[in-house]
């Protein structure tokens, strides 16, 4: 039995003769098209959904563009036809290295660039097994039109055992579990804690609260961070806690160590949701700010508690991240693949 091993940006077909076609995949998309009655089938392993006309003409094998359609057509020159082809689609899987392509959301981009192209072709989809974070192998057993789809958690691309290919299985989702893990999020440091409680009382002392902070040389660092940042426009560096309060006012600082505080729980990356490091932070901030806007501007709260409030509400994300970011991967994949709403992604 002939057995080929499809790189990165080529691909494979056969036809009546024993071959196996596999091809291992991250965030790329692999697709094993097969004929039963022509008995041909073929692998392709595409990079990127697509690109400028002169690159998908220099190597079209790279680009679900064009990959996908070359594909088809080398197996309808082995007596493949239309109405008999199936597909079967593995790969894009949204891969965790801060600063390359992955970072791109290309894993996702490739899905949905190959189901368009199918759908284009009527071609059904027999068994797709895509996002995620775990790599995958994707072998084509030939004349039989077998496939099977393994996922793989190695660190260093080894595919592993069936015993190992599966996913962590996300915690018991009740009341009680969803409670418990809500009190495990908390600020990074005790004294983050405590000056959060101080922050939040109406007869505060901001020399107890600079005696407290001092004691926490990060959250220190982040507060003074983020008191000599742009958006407060200080003439000169602040470099005591002192005089931040009396330049920006006892308001202005209360704020900012609410941002502190919390600026460890946001300030990660967020796989499930493809975010950057700081972007839910930002957001936080930007909300927190708004928030305390409208609550001045029409009377209708208490301001302060309005900025809190607006500053921690996405702190259901953070519980999403630490324990189902596997499964929300996936709801959300079938959600864009399949162009339906989260609710009923959620049910399958």
């Amino acid at each position: 039995m002939k057995y080929t091993l499809i790189e990165p940006g080529d691909m494979a077909v056969s036809c009546r003769e024993e071959a196996v076609l596999e091809t291992l995949l991250g965030s790329c998309i692999g697709l094993a098209l097969y004929d039963q009655e022509a008995q041909a089938g073929g692998v392709v392993h595409v990079l990127l959904p697509s690109g400028p006309t002169h690159k998908m003409e220099e190597t079209p094998l790279y680009y679900a563009q064009s990959a996908i359609p070359a594909l088809i057509d080398a197996l309808l020159e082995k007596g493949a036809t239309m109405s008999g082809i199936v597909a079967h689609m593995a790969g894009g899987a949204h891969i965790v290295t801060k600063g390359t392509i992955q970072d791109l959301n290309i894993g996702k981009r490739n899905t949905i660039k190959a189901k368009e192209i199918l759908d284009s072709y009527a071609i059904p989809i027999i068994s797709m097994d895509v996002g995620g974070s775990v790599g995958r192998r994707l072998k084509l057993t030939l004349p039989t039109g077998e496939v099977e789809i393994k996922r793989s958690r190695g660190t260093k691309g080894g595919l592993l055992g069936d015993k190992d290919d599966q996913r962590p299985k996300a915690p018991r989702l009740d009341e009680n579990s969803l409670r418990k893990m809500a009190s495990e999020l908390k600020p990074d440091s005790n004294v983050a804690i405590r000056a959060l409680q101080l922050v939040r009382g109406d007869d505060i002392c901001f020399r107890e609260l600079e005696e407290l902070i001092l004691k926490d040389q990060v959250l220190c660092g982040r507060i003074l961070g983020i008191v000599n940042s742009a958006r407060y426009g200080l003439q000169r560096q602040i470099t005591k806690l002192s005089h931040a309060i009396n330049l920006l006012g006892t308001t202005t600082f209360k704020k900012i160590v609410m941002q502190a505080c919390i600026k460890g729980l946001y300030s990660n990356p967020f796989t499930g949701y493809e975010f950057d490091d700081q972007a839910f932070f930002h957001h936080a901030v930007a909300c927190a700010e708004l928030s305390q806007f409208l609550a001045n501007r029409l009377a209708i709260a208490d301001p302060e508690e309005a900025y809190l409030a607006a500053l921690m509400h996405d702190i259901g994300k953070i519980l999403v991240e630490k324990n189902f970011t596997n499964t929300f991967i996936t709801v959300k994949m079938s959600a864009s693949i399949k162009r339906i709403p989260f609710f009923l992604a959620e049910k399958e």
